[in-house]
């Protein structure tokens, strides 16, 4: 996992509830792993936050959404 991604992986573990921990831990490896060969879109990242949300604290939820909203315009 390169720097990069361990801060996000950090970042977006320490936004989740507690109960969802594991199931965000297996979505971001996951989400990494398309994004290490090049086949992380747009569409791939809408579709993850759209899981990731309902997992994520609700006070958390629009800080999460616009980080997204930045990565995402580095993306095809």
């Amino acid at each position: 996992m390169l720097k990069e991604q361990e801060q996000f992986y950090q970042f977006l573990l320490a936004q989740t509830k507690p109960a969802h921990q594991e199931e965000v831990k297996a979505l971001l490896v996951d989400a990494f792993a398309n994004l290490d060969t090049g086949n992380f879109t747009k569409a791939d990242l809408q579709a993850f936050e759209e899981k990731m949300t309902p997992l994520l604290d609700p006070s958390s939820v629009e800080l999460v959404k616009e980080v997204f909203q930045k990565f995402g315009g580095n993306l095809k």
